[in-house]
């Protein structure tokens, strides 16, 4: 499995000059630009981890010396959860009888990622949905066993904290049907 590493910059010149150096600074590859609201951006490279390491680090510095620098991150190992919240904003899933949501809201979407990665890992939980509210907020769901939620929910808050600002989170153990269609379908 790849790595993948993050650069959330504060406006679109600093994302491309950011992805721009990060490709010349190793062997890896510029997968995505991500703008989430709030003037941030995030650039999302893979590879192996040395290489993206060594690319978010060289990504980094230029936007740091600036004062445009929101975060940056490397994921290791990747969930395969996660590589989905990449690809897409909701998930088609069904809904199991009797299946909690867990709900995490950060500022920046490798918060959230990284949010997402740690909750997939922690415990058997199943991500339902990211949604981008706008300002720079991001919030990832997630849906099983009220305990698995609950333990998913708290590594995720952890963790998220550690790189980045929750802004909120909260744990539903029996949704209504209609709330957990709020979540997976949010538009009429």
């Amino acid at each position: 499995m790849e790595s993948l590493g993050f650069v959330e910059v504060i406006g679109f010149v600093p994302a491309i000059e950011a992805a721009d150096t990060m490709a010349k600074a190793s062997d890896v590859i510029v997968v995505a630009r991500e703008g989430i609201g709030g003037g941030l951006v995030t650039i999302i490279v893979k590879g192996d981890v040395g290489a993206v390491k060594t690319a978010v680090e060289a990504g980094a510095a230029g936007p740091r010396e600036k004062g445009q620098l929101f975060a940056a991150h490397v994921i290791a190992r990747p969930s395969e959860g996660l590589l989905d919240m990449l690809r897409t904003r909701e998930t088609s899933g069904e809904r199991k009888r009797g299946e909690s949501l867990g709900l995490i809201e950060v500022k920046g979407l490798v918060p959230a990622l990284e949010a997402a990665d740690t909750a997939l890992k922690a415990a058997n939980v199943r991500l339902v949905s990211r949604a981008n509210v706008g300002m720079g907020l991001i919030s990832v769901t997630l849906s099983g066993e009220v305990a698995a939620v609950k333990s998913a929910v708290e590594a995720a808050a952890g963790a998220a904290a550690r790189i980045g600002e929750v802004v909120s989170s909260h744990i539903i153990a029996k949704p209504e049907e209609t709330t957990y269609r709020l979540v997976v379908q949010p538009v009429l």
